[in-house]
C-alpha cells in the first residue's frame, strides 16, 4: 500500500501537461455535437413514423358504401380517365 501511496504522490507532484488546458472546450463541443445528432435522428424518426401512419391510414379501404379509400381518387383524375 505504501508503494501505491508513493506512486500517487509522484503523480500529484508532476506538472499538468499543457495539452490538457483546452480539453474542457473540446469536451463541451463534442457533447453539443452529439446532442444535435440525437435531435436530428429523433426528428427523422418522428417524420418517418408520421409518414408511415398517414400512408397506411389513407391507403387502406374504409368500410362504407363507396368502397374507396379515405382520400380516394376523384372521378376526373387523369388515371381514372385513362383506365376506361
Amino acid at each position: 500500500m505504501r508503494h501505491l501511496d508513493s506512486v500517487l504522490a509522484d503523480i500529484r507532484d508532476c506538472p499538468v501537461p499543457p495539452e490538457l488546458d483546452g480539453i474542457d472546450e473540446q469536451v463541451f463541443t463534442g457533447m453539443a455535437q452529439l446532442r444535435e445528432r440525437k435531435t436530428a435522428v429523433r426528428s427523422v424518426a418522428l417524420a418517418s413514423a408520421v409518414a408511415l401512419l398517414v400512408g397506411v391510414w389513407t391507403g387502406n379501404p374504409q368500410p362504407g358504401p363507396s368502397g374507396q379509400t379515405l382520400l380516394g381518387v376523384p372521378a376526373t383524375a387523369p388515371s381514372s380517365l385513362l383506365a376506361d
